[in-house]
């Protein structure tokens, strides 16, 4: 079965012009979910402990965010989030 081309069509008034066919893209939509972190290496899930922990003692943050990392239940994108929080709290 052969795909479907969708668009417009623009047929001229005169001989001069070109008919012209008018396709949007339809691209295909990505659904990006919010995965847990999964470092892949234990180095780096040592030193991003290592860090968040520093950022507790510190008091910059609540110790319940390192319980989550060491747990496996800090997602990607929540993990980031702390690193530009504790950045931005430290340059105070």
């Amino acid at each position: 079965m052969a795909d479907k081309l969708e668009g417009r069509v623009i047929v001229p008034s005169n001989s001069k012009g070109k008919v012209q066919l008018i396709v949007e893209d339809k691209k295909e939509k990505i659904k990006v979910t919010n995965t847990n972190w999964n470092p892949g290496s234990p180095t780096m899930q040592t030193e991003a402990e290592n860090y968040i922990a520093q950022a507790v003692k510190d008091g910059i943050i609540q110790a319940s965010h390192l319980k989550d990392l060491q747990s496996g239940a800090m997602t990607t994108d929540r993990l980031i989030g702390l690193y530009i929080t504790i950045q931005q709290r430290r340059s105070k």
